[in-house]
This record gives structure tokens, sequence and C-alpha cells, in this order.
């Protein structure tokens, strides 16, 4: 009863209070005090909701953008130079449709070097994003492995074309207060 206490007590706290720190670099050393693990260069901005920031790992140079949601239980990795757009979501756990006792499961999911999801998207537990892949906006990711350099849009996303370009090699944003 205690940890739960503690997990939903963190959880309000994360997601109704830190999240609304106009400041990052308070923000930060706030998720890396919870065990989020954040390169040098990246950024969670405003109003993104965090779940088991201990199971979140997140490369150099990455940017989340405003009003995102990190889904960390069944494990979050998100690699350099990624972009996730504003109002994604990325989950790694859900309850399987064909279980009358609503089973709840978790999985892993990760988005490859260089990876950027369009905003508004949806990535479900067990996707695996290859590098430099581009999410089109609004797109719902199912489980499994996407190809690295190509472009997937779509509900569900489907493979659209190869992407033209290798991933980004520096995204280099400067957010101060976001």
């Amino acid at each position: 009863m205690i940890k739960i206490f503690l997990y939903d007590f963190l959880y309000i706290v994360l997601n109704y209070i830190i999240t609304y720190i106009p400041c990052w670099t308070i923000r930060k050393c706030i998720y890396q005090l919870t065990g989020l693990r954040i390169g040098k260069g990246s950024r969670i901005c405003m109003r993104t909701r965090v779940m088991e920031p201990w199971n979140i790992v997140i490369g150099r140079n990455s940017i989340v953008n405003e009003a995102c949601i990190l889904d960390g239980r069944g494990g979050l990795r998100i690699g350099d130079n990624c972009s996730v757009s504003t109002e994604s979501i990325l989950y790694t756990a859900s309850h399987s449709t064909n279980s009358e006792k609503f089973q709840y499961y978790e999985q892993e999911t990760e988005l490859g070097n260089g990876v950027w999801i369009g905003a508004r998207s949806v990535i479900l537990p067990g996707a695996m994003i290859g590098e430099g892949t581009v999410i089109g906006a609004c797109s719902v990711v199912g489980k499994g492995v996407y190809d690295g350099y190509s472009i997937y849009a779509g509900i569900p996303a489907r493979k659209r074309k190869n992407r033209g370009i290798d991933c980004i090699k520096d995204l280099n944003h400067k957010v101060l207060f976001r």
C-alpha cells in the first residue's frame, strides 16, 4: 500500500507540478533524481507527462516537445538526435484485447537515432523504430520492427517510401524555457 501511495504521489508531483516549471534546468535535475537518464543537449518540454521515469533513457540532442506522454513502464529508449513532436504518445504498456481478465502487459518501445515522430502520433508497446525513420503526423505505430531510413504514415502506419537522406546528425536545438 505504501508503494502504491509513493508511486501515485510521484506521478502527481511530476505531471501536475514539475512539468509546469518553465525552467528546463530545474525540470531536468528533478527528472534525473527520479532515475530518468537523459543525454547532453536533450530536452523534455513543458506539459509532457512521464510514467516511471526510472525506465526511460533518452540519448543526446533529442527533443520531446510539449504535451507528450512518455510511458516508461515497459522500458522506453529514445536515441540520439530524435524529435518527438507535440502531443505524441509513446506507450510501453497496455492490456490484452484477447483477455477476459483485461490482462496487463509491458513491452519495451525503442526509437533509433535520428527518428522523427510527427505531431499527435501514437507509438504502441513493442514498436522498434529504425534509425533515421520518420513517422507521419497523427499516425499509429503498432508492435513490430520498422525499417530504418523510411517514412511511415497512417492508421495503422504503413511504409510510404524510403527516406531520401540519412538521419539528422545533430538536431542542435536551443530551448530555454519550454
